[in-house]
């Protein structure tokens, strides 16, 4: 049953295990959730991780980049309620700042087969999320990625569909790259464990951003999708990285995209030459997301000269529908440029 409003989590400790098969030794699922200022969240998180209804035995990392509110007096409080459940991860100094990523420090204390990530802003709705991820990724082990449909989530009670592409299916990595990092809610990832323990070095000291490059990793072999809608990911939220790439400077999104370009050639570069043929696809791709983000800042005349410098028609035409469906208004930007290409 999914519940857009959240679920609520059992009362004791007992509730949730008394139904555990302990026949596999050992964790199976390990939950991520990584937490920094989310005092006004952090309880639904927790909340629709203690309500999995999973017939196996998971635990709860919570990773707190040293908060400066509530959010550690909550799961703290947490933690003393569901002490074999709950693992802690409480730092002094704030990580992200330093330029670590948090989920491979929280990985480090986990134990499970499966890795599942939820920011402590985002939440889950349905308590068979991770027992429908781990069923179908016990059917095909050779798969390392499985993610699901959501809800977007726009002030406290405006949500919409995300990640929604009908039927439960797989998709290739072609389509994982092109489709950029939105393409699959954070907060419906399960991961197989080797994708973490094989992370690249370029992972650590280049990439931009974390989430984007799991879904890459982990769908070299393809990714699972289940059609039900398991999670909300919150837009716009108070401190989150969407609201944050809005204010970026020009300086600051040349860097994030730079990063971004010398992260995927180095990824393909592993993946042999048929993912390599498709580096200027995928570059064409990255220059569209650049000049998206370049406008929304108030970079118009870069974005559109970067625009005018895409002029690979296979790459435009692959990245048409992520550019029409994630910056609706920069259509117009786009038409004109087809436009006046017919006359050059």
């Amino acid at each position: 049953m999914i519940e857009k409003k959240g679920l609520i989590a059992p009362k004791t400790e007992s509730e949730i295990t008394q139904h555990w098969d302990y026949s596999f030794e050992g964790t199976f699922v390990s939950i991520i959730c990584p937490c920094f200022n989310h005092e006004g969240y952090i309880e639904k998180a927790i909340d629709g991780f203690l309500a999995q209804e999973l017939r196996y035995p998971f635990e709860i990392i919570i990773h707190d980049d040293a908060s400066n509110d509530r959010s550690r007096d909550i799961i703290l409080r947490y933690k003393e309620k569901y002490p074999n459940l709950i693992k802690l991860i409480l730092q002094e100094e704030n990580q992200y700042s330093q330029g670590r990523k948090v989920q491979p420090i929280a990985f480090a204390l986990s134990s499970g087969k499966y890795i599942a990530i939820c920011e402590g802003d985002d939440y889950w709705v349905d308590r068979e999320k991770l027992q429908k991820q781990v069923s179908l990724m016990e059917q095909y082990p050779d798969k390392n990625l499985c993610f699901s449909a959501g809800y977007g989530l726009q002030g406290e009670d405006t949500f919409s569909e995300v990640s929604s592409y009908g039927e439960d299916q797989t998709f290739d990595l072609k389509t994982i790259i092109l489709h950029g990092g939105g393409f699959m809610p954070t907060a419906s990832l399960l991961i197989r464990r080797c994708v973490f323990e094989s992370l690249p070095d370029w992972f650590f000291d280049d990439a931009p951003v974390a989430d984007y490059y799991f879904q890459m990793l982990g769908g070299v072999n393809d990714a699972l999708y289940i059609h039900d809608k398991t999670c909300v990911y919150r837009q716009n939220s108070h401190g989150s990285w969407s609201s944050k790439r809005k204010t970026q400077t020009k300086k600051k999104i040349d860097n994030f995209y730079s990063r971004h370009q010398k992260c995927l050639e180095l990824f393909l570069s592993k993946e042999g030459e048929k993912e390599s043929a498709n580096l200027p696809l995928y570059t064409a791709n990255l220059n569209l997301h650049k000049s998206s983000e370049l406008a929304l800042n108030g970079y118009l005349k870069s974005a559109i000269t970067l625009c005018s410098k895409n002029v690979d028609t296979e790459g435009l035409e692959g990245v048409k529908y992520n550019l029409m469906s994630r910056f609706k208004f920069l259509t117009i930007i786009y038409v004109l440029f087809i436009y006046i290409r017919r006359f050059l």
